[in-house]
């Protein structure tokens, strides 16, 4: 089988990232902490185990189907070692199957370097936490939606629920693309409870227990959201109205476009959810780069300043939140540049 020069870089170049992300992991476990879910955390804190059993017996802060992924990897492994190892190793493997995805719809190898794998918040969140496995499920449903198979692209986008919430936020663009818009919004769902429904027996409150806790908890001083509620005293009321417009207006205007470019309008309506969100984590980053090799109105310059910006966030977060107004400024820079991406494709 033939797999062609720009695939190699691609596939090689991706494996360098990984093993990039791996090893400023290492370091930063050797003098950083992490705690509940974050992938390595288990050897600094193996007390953890217990809870990575959330699907079964426990509570996790993320979804079902991380729970059953962290247990299967735990189960698994030899070591607390080779749960690291494992879990990295897979984040790789993900990363190179959105890369073929990616090229298998027509990217180009090099917007696929640079704005995904080369990407500052690639290597910097790659195998931080449980993004990238979701990341791949809104990839693959893209595609599936491109190639008219609609019914299939819905059941990976329940599929990807599971893992993380963000996927469902892209049914109403399937649903406006579908002529089949029963079948697969019924696909969709018995998808996602075929899932879901057998942990809500077994344990309901592990299952409630990331809804819950994400509801209840407060705003990210990396956020937006936290930035303008303290320096205007902006209602949370307010922000949410704000976010929950913007998305609506966004696909109202989608559809007079006649959506040509789901990866586009994935992107979009994703990064409208993480502008506004009271949350941003960093490597919510994660949750866009791979739909950008395939958006055409894209500045490599405004996205630089954005991933950098997003990633000295995440890096230095602790001495940050000593100098709270350095916080503030970066977060404006990286908030600034990032309003530039999305207005200019938006239009």
């Amino acid at each position: 089988m033939y797999i062609g020069r720009d695939r190699v870089i691609v596939f090689s170049l991706a494996i360098l990232a990984g093993v990039a992300a791996i090893s400023w992991k290492i370091l930063y476990l050797k003098f950083g902490y992490y705690r509940y879910g974050y992938i390595g955390d288990l050897l600094v804190h193996p007390e953890y185990l217990d809870e990575y059993f959330a699907p079964l017996i426990g509570r996790l802060e993320y979804p079902v189907l991380i729970g059953v992924l962290i247990m299967l990897f735990a189960l698994v492994a030899n070591s607390l070692t080779g749960f690291f190892i494992a879990i990295s190793t897979s984040a790789i493997v993900i990363l190179m199957l959105i890369a073929y995805i990616l090229m298998k719809d027509d990217a180009k190898a090099e917007d696929i370097l640079k704005f995904l794998i080369l990407a500052p918040s690639t290597i910097a969140y790659l195998n931080y936490n449980w993004d990238i496995f979701a990341s791949m499920t809104v990839v693959l449903a893209v595609f599936l939606l491109n190639i008219g198979r609609e019914e299939e692209s819905s059941f990976v986008l329940g599929i990807g629920a599971s893992i993380k919430v963000f996927p469902a936020l892209l049914m109403p663009l399937i649903l406006i693309k579908s002529k089949r818009k029963i079948r697969v919004a019924t696909s969709f769902i018995a998808s996602y409870l075929s899932i879901n429904i057998p942990l809500m027996i077994m344990n309901f409150d592990g299952w409630w227990f990331p809804f819950k806790f994400n509801i209840d908890r407060p705003p990210n001083t990396d956020s937006f959201w936290y930035i303008v509620m303290n320096k205007t005293g902006v209602s949370p009321i307010i922000l949410n109205v704000l976010m929950g417009v913007t998305y609506f207006l966004t696909l109202v205007h989608f559809l007079r476009k006649n959506l040509m470019n789901i990866y586009a309008h994935s992107f979009y309506l994703l990064s409208i959810f993480i502008f506004f969100g009271k949350v941003y984590s960093p490597q919510y980053n994660l949750w866009i780069l791979p739909l950008l090799p395939k958006v055409k109105e894209k500045n490599y310059l405004g996205f630089i300043v954005f991933d950098v910006c997003n990633s000295i966030i995440g890096f230095l977060f602790w001495f940050l939140y000593e100098h709270i107004q350095l916080m503030y400024l970066i977060v404006a820079i990286r908030q600034t540049a990032f309003a530039y991406i999305i207005l200019r494709g938006i239009k």
